[in-house]
């Protein structure tokens, strides 16, 4: 049956849209890989900005840590006023420890201030680089070492980790070393921390300090969000992972690093805007290409339709008159210029020409080689018969008087089963073929006496069905073959039935024999000839009972076999009803009523 029809210049316009959904694939792909890459590319930039800075600035802080250090070992000053209640007769000493914080202050430029606090004299002293924070900040940080709590709070993470302070909206970063009674320690803010940040803050970047819950810490007027308050920015949990957040309508590229100097992170927040100018720029030009493309694709598939449609209106037009019946049309090629045209219409003509003077000959051919294949696998099923029924006319020929009577009714028996076998014609009425297959089963009744129940049941309207010589005897001799022992009972079972709704008749064989191996059902139960061809020479006899019903009836006929529970082996054979031509003959409908029971 053929397949769906198609337009040649619908396909043509397909392809066309073909290619144009690949290009826009390609193109969706391009912008997914290359907007992913820029962003990772901004994200490794960022991240190793990020490591560098809290690399840079924890050396910077760890040498005030050192300074620090230094001055509790070394600095006689510091242990003594750390000793005084009254630190009046040692105002010179006070001095001269503000003016060392006043002159190494200038050797840390990410701190803001340098302090010693000494509770047992109340005594404060400070030197910072910023005149506000000295008005304001210092008074706050004061008051927060006279509280004993605080202290103890400090102690804590004496000399660990920058404590943070929130104060005026903002928060600070206090180091504190508290030892012998002195508190020596240093303080900075976030602004001052994240100065050196120009490379992010060129790209509008927003940087924060976030807790590890991802909170951002107060950071008074240079908070990078200060309409939400209560933002979390997530946290990256390897080196590598990044996070997209979007913050009223603007996505921005999160991204964290720890802070080696205290217990937060550094948080950057890139504008995926600022990533995507690069994109845009590129897509405006990939946009342009994918255009230009598409209307040269669609101009060329005009073109080639236009071309072609000419000629395809003349093959369409031609080919309508060949299946009216008019097998002389050809196409007229007198006002056709263009070369290709004409050796494509040249050939369609010339194959016209070869398929009218060769369907003939391929039919008849066709014809001859399934004639001969029948006669070939008919050739092979007839000597097989002759010989088994010689085998018993052997056996009888005992020279028993008893035996003289049943020798010639088996020879004139055999006689016209040899008749009909080697006859050849390619079909015969289903009636005859039963008739030759009761005769059959008698005649082994007779070697077998007392041993075969032949049960019979045919639907009078498949007697005139068209069969082929053989169809049954080939079947029940090979059940004999196998099954039929003297002295031990078997049944055949014969049904012929007609499907009314579909025209088909259905045949089935039952014996009672072993029935077939599981081997061979599970090798041959729909049988396929080709799988029936054993390499050791068996089944043959089946085997060209199969083919032969192929080539007869070709694929609308089907055998299955199977094992009947409680029998043996079953055949089921399936083929169209088709009538013989002619009615029944003489004999056959002499013996119809027999056929039938």
């Amino acid at each position: 049956m053929p397949g769906k029809t198609y337009s040649f210049r619908k396909r043509l316009y397909t392809i066309f849209y073909v290619l144009l959904g690949i290009q826009m694939i390609g193109f969706a792909f391009y912008a997914s890989v290359f907007s992913y890459s820029q962003r990772r590319s901004i994200f490794r930039e960022s991240r190793d900005t990020l490591a560098l800075y809290n690399a840079q600035i924890g050396q910077n802080l760890q040498s005030v840590d050192y300074y620090l250090t230094e001055l509790f070992n070394y600095d006689p000053e510091i242990s003594l006023v750390a000793t005084l209640s009254d630190p009046a007769n040692h105002y010179g000493d006070i001095v001269r420890i503000n003016n060392q914080f006043d002159f190494n202050i200038r050797s840390f430029p990410n701190i803001i201030g340098l302090y010693a606090y000494f509770p047992k004299s109340d005594t404060w002293v400070c030197s910072t680089s910023d005149l506000q924070t000295r008005q304001t900040l210092q008074p706050f940080l004061r008051d927060q070492f006279r509280n004993e709590a605080d202290r103890s709070r400090l102690q804590e993470v004496n000399g660990l980790y920058w404590v943070p302070y929130e104060f005026e909206d903002s928060t600070c970063f206090v180091k504190t070393f508290d030892n012998n009674g002195a508190i020596l320690g240093a303080w900075t803010d976030i602004d001052r921390l994240t100065a050196s940040l120009t490379e992010l803050r060129d790209l509008n970047t927003r940087i924060c300090f976030i807790d590890d819950s991802g909170h951002i810490l107060p950071m008074g007027e240079a908070s990078p969000f200060p309409e939400h308050p209560d933002l979390q920015v997530p946290v990256s949990s390897t080196p590598d992972d990044y996070r997209i957040l979007k913050i009223d309508g603007e996505r921005y590229l999160a991204l964290t690093d720890k802070m080696p100097y205290c217990r937060f992170y550094l948080a950057a927040l890139v504008p995926l805007a600022n990533i995507d100018k690069t994109w845009h720029r590129s897509a405006t030009y990939l946009i342009l290409s994918l255009l230009i493309t598409a209307i040269a694709l669609l101009l060329a598939a005009r073109i080639m339709s236009r071309f072609m449609s000419r000629t395809l209106v003349m093959m369409g037009n031609v080919t309508d008159a060949i299946v009216r019946g008019e097998s002389d049309r050809r196409i007229d090629l007198t006002d056709q210029n263009c070369e290709e045209i004409r050796q494509v219409a040249g050939a369609y003509n010339h194959m016209l020409d070869s398929i009218q003077s060769l369907k003939i000959n391929v039919y008849e051919e066709q014809l001859n080689k399934r004639t001969f294949q029948l006669y070939a696998l008919r050739s092979q099923i007839a000597p097989h018969f002759l010989i088994n029924c010689l085998n018993m006319i052997s056996y009888l020929a005992d020279g028993a008087q008893e035996h003289t009577l049943l020798i010639r009714q088996m020879i004139e028996t055999l006689s016209k089963h040899l008749r009909y076998t080697l006859s050849t014609r390619d079909s015969v009425p289903l009636s005859e073929e039963l008739l030759y297959h009761d005769n059959y089963v008698a005649l082994s009744e007779l070697r077998f006496p007392g041993c075969i129940t032949y049960e019979k049941e045919v639907d009078e309207r498949a007697l005139n069905a068209k069969a082929f010589p053989l169809l049954l005897i080939m079947l029940t001799e090979n059940t004999f073959k196998h099954n039929l022992v003297m002295g031990e009972p078997l049944t055949l079972i014969v049904r012929v039935s007609v499907n009314d709704s579909a025209d088909r008749v259905h045949l089935i064989h039952i014996d009672s024999g072993e029935g077939y191996p599981q081997e061979f059902l599970e090798r041959f139960a729909d049988g396929s000839p080709d799988q029936l061809n054993a390499p050791d020479g068996r089944h043959v006899g089946i085997q060209n009972n199969i083919q032969r019903l192929k080539l007869y009836f070709g694929e609308t006929a089907s055998i299955h076999f199977s094992n009947e529970p409680g029998m043996g082996a079953r055949v089921d054979i399936d083929f169209p009803l088709q009538s013989c031509d002619g009615s029944l003959s003489e004999n056959q409908d002499a013996n119809k009523e027999a056929i039938i029971s």
